[in-house]
């Protein structure tokens, strides 16, 4: 399954899509079919998100605060940095320790919903 959180997102996603719920967390402990479908539950069967989901509802940034307060069009917006890394850390090496950040911290994956949901 590899230790991409997005896909792992992405599988969450496409198993509540089917009434079926676990954790991106979930994904990452559980690494076959076989040991996942053992601790997923059917949708309705499981009380809220759990603690470390990396989902939910949560404050809006300066910047999210700023682009709505513009009340223009802002879909395609997407904010970016472009930082310098040493010659030689290879590909491998800058695509894992951006991996590790990206696992940390949830909201570097964030994702604006239609109905203008954090």
């Amino acid at each position: 399954m590899g230790g991409d959180s997005i896909v792992a997102i992405r599988l969450v996603a496409r198993g509540r899509a089917a009434g079926v719920v676990f954790s991106p967390r979930d994904v990452f402990r559980y690494q076959s079919v076989r040991e996942l479908a053992a601790v997923a539950v059917e949708e309705g069967q499981r009380r809220g998100e759990p603690e470390d989901a990396g989902i939910g509802r949560f404050p809006e940034t300066p910047i999210m605060a700023w682009l709505r307060d513009l009340a223009g069009p802002t879909g395609d917006f997407s904010q970016t940095v472009v930082l310098q890394v040493p010659a030689g850390l290879g590909l491998d090496r800058l695509t894992s320790a951006v991996r590790v950040v990206l696992d940390h911290h949830d909201v570097l994956r964030l994702r604006v919903s239609a109905e203008g949901g954090y």
